[in-house]
């Protein structure tokens, strides 16, 4: 049974009814004020409908009982965290593209941009990771 539809017996409704102590008390508090209301009515029916104790006894009774069906109905499912989760996406898939990224990095040599050397021969790229400084030409013997 899925979690979001109501169930197709009365069975769950009767299980809450006989375990859940807050049902059977507010069902207990309706039945009371039901009685008061009766016995009001019996003693004075020509005043009835002016009665404020009849219609006090009558809003304590409709109001428990509506606090019992309220509670009688299946809990509300928890909300997702849909948010949450395609932050954790975007953030997984960002990560993922720096660590392509820098592993490319480190797999050319340094001084390459597209696998060729450049600045020496040798194609170590050490004259331009490294420059020599420059020294003024000795003067010739002669």
């Amino acid at each position: 049974m899925s979690e979001n539809k109501a169930p197709k017996s009365p069975v769950y409704y009767l299980q809450r009814l006989f375990e859940d102590e807050y049902i059977q008390e507010q069902l207990r508090e309706a039945a009371n004020g039901l009685r008061s209301a009766y016995g009001r009515v019996r003693k004075h029916p020509a005043q009835a409908a002016e009665d404020k104790e009849l219609y006090s006894s009558l809003r304590r009774a409709t109001t428990a009982i509506r606090r019992a069906s309220v509670s009688l109905r299946r809990p509300e499912p928890e909300p997702t965290h849909g948010g949450r989760k395609l932050v954790a996406v975007i953030a997984l898939v960002g990560g993922t593209v720096l660590l392509l990224k820098w592993g490319s990095r480190q797999a050319q040599p340094w001084g390459t941009t597209d696998g060729a050397a450049v600045g020496t021969a040798d194609g170590d790229g050490a004259s331009e990771r490294f420059p020599q400084p420059e020294t003024a030409p000795s003067p010739s013997p002669g």
